[in-house]
Parts: C-alpha cells; structure tokens; sequence
C-alpha cells in the first residue's frame, strides 16, 4: 500500500467520522488548527483507522500527532512489512 493510498483511505475515513470534506484535508493539514477536530470525531476516527487498517492503534500513538502527513507515516509504520510501501 502507497502514501498515496492510505492518504486516500485517511481522507475518506475522516469525511465519514468527522464531516470534513476530502478536499480540504491536505497532506500538511493540521487537526487541530485546520480541520478542526474536536476529540469525539478523533476517537471515531481511530476507531475506524484500526478496523479499516486491521492494525493496533491507541489513542496514546495519535496524541502527538499534529499533521495529516504524521498519520499517514504512522500507519505505514504498523502495517505487515509486506503491505507498506513508501
């Protein structure tokens, strides 16, 4: 799986658990500032980043993640070795 990828499957997961159009959400886009997340939707938004991803993600790894870009590489980190391509 791609950056470009798990981008994609970010972006769509975030417009489904926290309203914000695919649009907006940029690679340097940040949570708090730019698209504006309240924790609710990030919660949700975890939730499904796991099921989606089938990978162990606790709130703990996401809370000093401040750029979508993070995310992304985050992500990349925990799937099968098989399955992450940058």
């Amino acid at each position: 799986m791609t950056d470009e990828q798990i981008a994609a499957t970010l972006k769509r997961l975030m417009t489904q658990t926290a309203g914000i159009p695919e649009e907006l959400i940029q690679l340097d886009s940040t949570f708090e500032g730019d698209l504006a997340m309240d924790s609710l939707s990030f919660v949700a938004f975890q939730v499904e980043l796991e099921q989606t991803f089938k990978i162990d993600c606790p709130l703990e790894d996401l809370y000093d993640i401040v750029r979508f870009d993070e995310v992304v590489a985050l992500v990349r980190s925990k799937l099968p070795a098989e399955e992450a391509v940058s």
